[in-house]
């Protein structure tokens, strides 16, 4: 774990965020305590028009909250259509 959490900080995919082209859903865990918030700020202010949807729980949503990250995505997908 502590491996796979340094190659994580070592990785910067910010031209890859910024090239996509398609519409983006963010979620994030009001209750995280490995991605801090200022870094969901940092990924919205790279990506204008991100969609952002802040869900109750720790880190690990789908784990954690699935119904609630389910309904989430599902109203994301729903107005792709």
């Amino acid at each position: 774990m502590k491996a796979r959490l340094h190659a994580v900080l070592a990785s910067d995919e910010t031209a890859s965020w910024q090239a996509l082209r398609l519409p983006t859903l963010v979620l994030s865990a009001r209750q995280d305590e490995l991605v801090p918030p200022s870094e969901t700020r940092r990924m919205l202010a790279l990506r204008p028009g991100c969609q952002h949807v802040a869900l109750h729980g720790p880190h690990g949503l789908l784990q954690a909250e699935p119904e609630a990250t389910a309904r989430a995505i599902a109203a994301f997908v729903a107005q792709l259509v």
